[in-house]
């Protein structure tokens, strides 16, 4: 062994223990108490010892409403990996009129040279056309299994997409990762603020209420459990929505959900504040109450 790490508290998929871990060249080669002390030494004492984590959703480098997320595949990934992160999955967004193939190719020219860590890419789908149906089994064989559709925005996809998505993904062996929000009812809550003159980001949860989450995610999980089709559920805000596919997941449905960590801390109190410094808050879905934090963190 080349390198022992002592002392730790190891936390793997099943348990967590105190124990030393033993590595050569890379690899872990032997977990047990007392091992001898060869090559460089660690003591870890009083800290986790985990496996390095996949991140499976990030915006790198990415074009966003109008703006660009702020890191690019340098300094994003070396924020990864000081996390202990060592390994990102990216959703670039299509671009209409361009194939799924077009945009990854892009991204990877994005990332080579850069990147600190490893990294893969899940394209967000735009525009599906016969093309992109068709290239969807052929980039799954090279690799690249999931992809992600919105059920908001101006580039929404609606039940039928949603459905024929879901089946043909799980007969290629993908996932489709899903941003559930209803897009057309929030539309008509948006006009009807603005032509009330509620402008300000104090109106942006109202105009997005938990109840478009949850609608959503119940409607995508059934149709999921109806097709034994897995779906995954991105940066879910909503306690209600939790509750909904945990009793389709239940039934034994194969659904995943991820949250984030700011959907963990904040509430809606922060578009209380000024109007510049709540703008800093606006996401989507939107920030919710204390009693979804609550059902999240649980």
């Amino acid at each position: 062994m080349d390198l022992v790490v002592k002392n730790g508290t190891v936390v793997t998929a099943l348990d967590t223990f105190e124990a030393d871990l033993g590595i050569t060249e890379g690899k872990v080669v032997q977990i047990g108490k007392s091992l001898p002390k060869e090559g460089k030494v660690i003591d870890a004492k009083g800290c986790y010892v985990c496996p390095g984590s996949v991140e499976i959703h990030t915006h790198i480098d990415a074009p966003m409403h109008g703006s660009r997320t702020a890191d690019d595949w340098h300094t994003g990934t070396v924020s990864a990996a000081c996390g202990g992160v060592t390994t990102v999955i990216d959703y670039p967004n299509q671009v209409p009129g361009h194939s799924l193939r077009e945009i990854i190719e892009e991204w990877k020219e994005r990332a080579g040279g850069k990147a600190v860590i490893d990294y893969g890419f899940a394209p967000a789908i735009q525009e599906i056309t016969p093309a992109v149906w068709e290239e969807i089994p052929k980039l799954i064989g090279e690799g690249y299994p999931n992809f992600k559709v919105f059920m908001t925005y101006a580039w929404r996809k609606g039940d039928y997409e949603i459905t024929r998505l879901l089946d043909t993904l799980k007969q290629h062996g993908g996932l489709l990762s899903i941003h559930c929000e209803n897009g057309w009812a929030i539309d008509y809550l948006i006009e009807k603020a603005l032509n009330e003159g509620k402008t300000s980001p104090f109106y942006h949860e109202a105009t997005r209420p938990d109840v478009m989450e949850e609608e959503t995610s119940m409607r995508v999980s059934l149709l999921a459990e109806m097709l034994d089709a897995p779906i995954y559920i991105v940066h879910m805000s909503s306690g209600k929505a939790l509750t909904r596919v945990q009793e389709i997941k239940g039934r034994g449905a194969m659904i995943y959900v991820e949250t984030t960590p700011h959907f963990l801390v904040f509430t809606k109190d922060v578009y209380k504040k000024e109007p510049m410094e709540a703008a800093k808050f606006v996401v989507t879905p939107p920030f919710r109450k204390d009693s979804d934090i609550e059902a999240l963190w649980k």
